[in-house]
């Protein structure tokens, strides 16, 4: 990987999908990367992952000059997990955060495109719809919870519409090409890269994921909370 596209001593948590990914980039620019199961509550593969990147790369945890974080919309465990790491990890290092939606991710992972949709957190007939655009090689990204009431008569002009595979027939209603939702550690790092260029980072105090909607768990615990 070109050096210039990434920030050396960049940390990346990509977790977005079951199969999720850590990375570490070295001084000197090259990129290390561990596979993990993302949102498991029995096992925590992320942080032994983090600390055996960080001794490949021959590096302190005050090194870091960055961190990015993909944050979804994902599922509550995973993207609590996530979140939860980077600030910890930006509260002990003073490294800056760069808080990445999980489509831009993806679209950055398919970066001969220039103007893309994304569907994500898909329940019954509504799902997360993101609207991407690359000016300046930077992507911008608006999103909103839609249906497909709203878009069956709807005209796209997009290049095509990123989605899991599971969800291709949602993804149809678009009539546009349907390209692999497919985040990763690699992509998270590029893209992060750009936002810290323009100086769109987060303190560690106001991030939080993308949740489309209430949570199963925070719905379930405000339920009981009312109750009493």
């Amino acid at each position: 990987m070109n050096s210039n596209s990434i920030i050396p001593k960049t940390l990346a948590i990509e977790l977005t999908l079951q199969n999720g990914e850590v990375g570490v980039s070295t001084a000197d620019g090259d990129v290390l990367i561990e596979c993990i199961q993302s949102g498991s509550r029995d096992t925590d593969d992320v942080l032994p992952a983090i600390d055996g990147l960080m001794k490949k790369a021959n590096l302190q945890p005050k090194e870091l000059s960055l961190i990015a974080l993909s944050i979804g919309p994902s599922g509550f465990t995973t993207m609590r997990i996530a979140t939860t790491i980077a600030k910890h990890v930006s509260f002990i290092t003073s490294s800056p955060i760069v808080a990445v939606p999980s489509a831009v991710s993806a679209a950055e992972a398919m970066n001969e495109y220039e103007s893309l949709l994304a569907i994500e957190a898909v329940k019954g007939d509504s799902f997360w719809l993101s609207t991407l655009t690359r000016k300046s090689g930077v992507w911008q990204c608006e999103a909103e919870l839609s249906t497909i009431d709203l878009v069956q008569h709807a005209s796209f002009t997009q290049q095509g519409i990123l989605c899991d595979a599971q969800h291709g027939e949602t993804a149809s209603a678009f009539h546009l090409p349907i390209l692999p939702y497919t985040p990763n550690a690699a992509a998270l790092m590029r893209a992060s890269k750009l936002f810290y260029d323009v100086g769109t980072t987060i303190n560690a105090r106001a991030l939080a994921p993308i949740y489309p909607r209430e949570p199963e768990a925070v719905r379930k615990w405000n339920a009981r909370r009312n109750a009493r």
